[in-house]
């Protein structure tokens, strides 16, 4: 619908795309499964589109963001709670005890409200991922990623740049150890584990 308006719009080349990513369509995190898939499905829009259209003159820009102040928590953590009720009334109690940070009313509370405030404390997008959106538009020479804010909700360190980086050059069974330790129903069955040995 808009390749024939880029077309005619910029019949001499210089028509510009810009596609909205995440870090982690290049990490794959604990409880992030569909959000990465998205984000994975958009670097691959992107790459492809930006081979396809070079004979336009058409760029093809991807924002790979970290952590950027936007209301995705609160709107999921709406999502959750309805969802919660569904998933209690269709899965049996011993399934529900493999799934504790899923299933548990009070570490749901817990993890939500935590990502709540992950999001409170980070960067707006005027410091982060619009002054790249303007860039990718407005620019001579758009860049053709642009890896904005951190990973870190509260920190300049690591950049998403630095971040993706390093991470590139990580082995693989050193990355799943690491997003491994990060996965809350593991945490929460150890920490279940350790009370009941106590009592």
């Amino acid at each position: 619908a808009f390749l024939p308006l880029l077309r005619d719009s910029n019949p001499g080349g210089g028509g510009r795309i810009v596609n909205i990513g995440s870090v982690l369509g290049h990490l794959q995190t604990p409880l992030s499964g569909t959000y990465c898939m998205t984000k994975h499905a958009v670097e691959a829009l992107s790459g492809c589109s930006r081979a396809e259209l070079a004979r336009f003159g058409i760029s093809v820009s991807v924002l790979r963001p970290g952590y950027v102040r936007t209301g995705i928590a609160s709107k999921s953590s709406e999502h959750a709670a309805t969802q919660l009720a569904k998933l209690r009334a269709q899965y049996p109690e011993a399934q529900q005890a493999l799934y504790p940070h899923v299933f548990d009313a009070a570490i749901q509370s817990k993890l939500r409200a935590s990502s709540l405030k992950k999001f409170e404390i980070c960067p707006p997008p005027s410091t982060s991922t619009t002054p790249a959106i303007v860039h990718a538009i407005t620019s001579a020479r758009p860049k053709l990623e642009y890896p904005v804010a951190c990973l870190q909700p509260n920190s300049s360190f690591p950049s998403a740049a630095l971040g993706l980086w390093v991470l590139s050059w990580v082995p693989s069974a050193s990355k799943i150890g690491y997003f491994a330790n990060m996965d809350p129903g593991a945490r929460a069955m150890k920490k279940n584990s350790k009370s009941k040995k106590e009592t």
